[in-house]
């Protein structure tokens, strides 16, 4: 099955969805992802952080000249896009990440898995991915201080890692608000009390300030 082509104004409503919906659960947040790698058999840790200005690279939208990532991520959740100024990429993608943008805000919040990107795609330069298995959605992150996501694929992870791997739970922090981590999801599969006793229970400890 192709990719659906979407109008302007379809695709105007998913960007104004989107964006509420990536205001409410990503943006200005960090997040901590546990899992364990299956390569190396130990339990491993991802941060991640998600911004306002990634939001516009992620959906494949060019918008009029000189409106910044930023100003475009307000103009979706204030419902101020115009048609006219909206453009497509070329390449196609915009359609097929506009397919799965609707999914993004609650990737992190449900069950997915975790893996190093095969790097088999020319345009896309993502260290890992974090997706479901479905061939519903996988998100690419570059690996960064604070990794930072830089893709939408519409495929199922196996399909972009190396390996997949199990993620055992997720922390959440809005930024500015604090020390303050929430747990988000946990494998309900996996007890989070497989960490302790690892290498890395210590320094997730003094993260996460568990007791």
């Amino acid at each position: 099955m192709g990719i659906k082509k979407y109008t302007k104004q379809e695709a105007i409503e998913i960007l104004i969805a989107s964006a509420k919906a990536y205001q409410e659960k990503l943006a200005g947040r960090r997040f901590i992802i546990v899992y364990q790698d299956a390569i190396s058999d130990c339990v491993a840790y991802k941060l991640l952080k998600f911004t306002q200005n990634n939001f516009q690279h992620l959906t494949g939208i060019r918008y009029g000249e000189n409106v910044s990532a930023r100003d475009f991520y307000k103009m979706c959740l204030n419902g101020m896009l115009s048609p006219e100024e909206l453009s497509f990429n070329p390449n196609g993608f915009t359609h097929m990440k506009l397919s799965v943008l609707p999914y993004l805000s609650e990737l992190l919040y449900h069950k997915f898995w975790i893996g190093e990107s095969i790097n088999n795609d020319v345009y896309i330069n993502a260290d890992y991915y974090a997706g479901d298995t479905k061939c519903i959605l996988s998100v690419g992150f570059r690996n960064g201080k604070e990794d930072f996501p830089v893709s939408l694929k519409r495929q199922s992870v196996k399909q972009v890692v190396k390996k997949e791997n199990r993620v055992y739970a997720v922390y959440s922090q809005k930024i500015g608000a604090g020390k303050q981590w929430d747990c988000v999801y946990t494998d309900k599969t996996l007890s989070i009390d497989k960490i302790t006793g690892t290498d890395i229970y210590e320094e997730l400890k003094d993260k996460l300030h568990w007791e």
